[in-house]
């Protein structure tokens, strides 16, 4: 089967959960995916869909949640305006945690070593902490001070890609000077992702538009290109090992708040290929199993992975 059901938020959580944000994976070979159900975190085989472990992370709504690499640690934000970091193997409480009075965070990652975490929170603010007990960076603000959906450490661990408003800022990890600024190809970015080597930088908006930027040549456009046709862009993965789609390898893939997924060339960036996956958006997606598996989240409340071969256009829905 192409497609299958890893878990239904709504039986984890009593009231409907708003899963737009939370979805990672982590661990050797990607081979756990974490997800969250209102103040839940659920963390999950990303072969079978098995439950490994779920637990009440915080007070109020989950929003956000990764892994570490390892797989050892999980990264949660919530709008109880905390950013908790939690050891899987002891959830009983909080390895450390940051905290923003009045506000909440948003989006939440980690540093390829797991060593230290990076947290932004609604009025455009980052830190980067350390995941064992130890003082945080300083506040680093963005400029437009918009809420930040979504953030990407890169593999080298040295720097971040930030969203800000309709740009993005790239940071350094743990701190310093902005590096640079890119301007996003129209509309809000929410939606940044590294490729598995660092060399290259997508970036998605709320207008369905993809810019690629090469991180090697100071962030020089490689491409842009409408992936929406007027549907956001919530989710943004590259493929480690080139995804295929049919014969052909995909090296970059969309989600939609049409409740589609998309397969681009990693050369000439062309369509390869869509099908439906939920029933209205996409809230995020990530390559899980080493490329041969892509797990996706809608705000219909379904974890859902898939395998390749993938299915044809339009010919699996998740309603």
């Amino acid at each position: 089967e192409p497609a299958r059901i890893m878990t239904k938020l709504w039986e984890h959580a009593p009231a409907k959960p708003s899963p737009d944000m939370c979805l990672d994976v982590g661990g050797k070979g990607a081979s756990l995916v974490v997800t969250c159900a209102g103040r839940f975190v659920l963390v999950l085989d990303a072969a079978t869909g098995a439950e490994k472990t779920s637990f009440a992370a915080h007070d109020t709504e989950v929003v956000a949640a990764a892994l570490s690499g390892d797989g050892e640690l999980v990264a949660t934000g919530s709008r109880d305006g905390k950013a908790k970091i939690f050891k899987l193997k002891d959830t009983s409480a909080p390895v450390t945690w940051v905290e923003k009075k009045d506000g909440w965070f948003y989006a939440v990652d980690f540093t390829p070593d797991g060593k230290r975490a990076a947290a932004a929170d609604h009025t455009g603010a980052v830190r980067t902490f350390p995941t064992s007990e130890g003082k945080a960076g300083p506040t680093l603000k963005n400029v437009n001070e918009a809420p930040v959906r979504d953030l990407a450490v890169a593999p080298d661990g040295k720097k971040m890609a930030v969203p800000d408003d309709t740009s993005v800022s790239i940071h350094p990890v743990p701190w310093g000077p902005k590096i640079a600024t890119v301007d996003g190809p129209g509309g809000t970015v929410v939606a940044v992702a590294w490729s598995d080597d660092g060399k290259r930088l997508a970036v998605g908006t709320d207008t369905g538009m993809v810019r690629v930027y090469d991180a090697n040549a100071k962030f020089k456009e490689l491409a842009s290109f409408d992936a929406g046709a007027g549907h956001g862009v919530n989710g943004l993965a590259f493929s480690p090992k080139g995804m295929k789609y049919g014969d052909v390898g995909a090296q970059l893939v969309t989600g939609l708040d049409d409740g589609t997924v998309a397969f681009w060339d990693g050369k000439t960036w062309a369509k390869l290929g869509w099908f439906k996956a939920h029933a209205t958006t996409v809230g995020r997606l990530r390559v899980a199993a080493s490329g041969a598996t892509l797990v996706t989240v809608g705000d219909d409340g379904v974890v859902a992975a898939w395998a390749h071969p993938f299915p044809a256009l339009e010919s699996v829905s998740m309603d």
